[in-house]
């Protein structure tokens, strides 16, 4: 019999998944994917698109970031990463809570 267990390691934030049989036991670690909520409204879809950055993007960036760092310049959090389209971007938000993200700015970096 095969038995499955899976665990999440509040440290980190990464999971791992131990099966469990009479004839072996096998550990697969598994980085949990960080979730969010966004609040959007037009004014701020219109104003990245300006910077030419979609909304789509930014969820991308934020979501497969890997660390949260400070902007300079304003103080907010800050996360750098690439798109499937290939564009790298600096993405500037604010938590409203644990889960909810409210975006403030994105563009394209060198």
């Amino acid at each position: 019999m095969l038995r499955a267990r899976i665990f999440r390691s509040r440290a980190t934030g990464c999971g791992f998944i131990v099966l469990n049989s009479t004839n072996f036991r096998v550990n697969i670690n598994v980085k949990a994917m960080p979730h969010f909520f966004f609040l959007w409204n037009d004014e701020l879809i219109d104003y990245i698109q300006l910077h030419g950055v979609t909304q789509d993007e930014f969820e991308e960036v934020v979501l497969d970031s890997i660390e949260v760092q400070t902007s300079c310049s304003s103080g907010r959090p800050i996360v750098f990463g690439e798109t499937s389209t290939g564009k790298y971007l600096a993405c500037i938000f604010e938590y409203i809570d644990r889960d909810t993200v409210l975006p403030v700015t994105a563009y394209e970096v060198d």
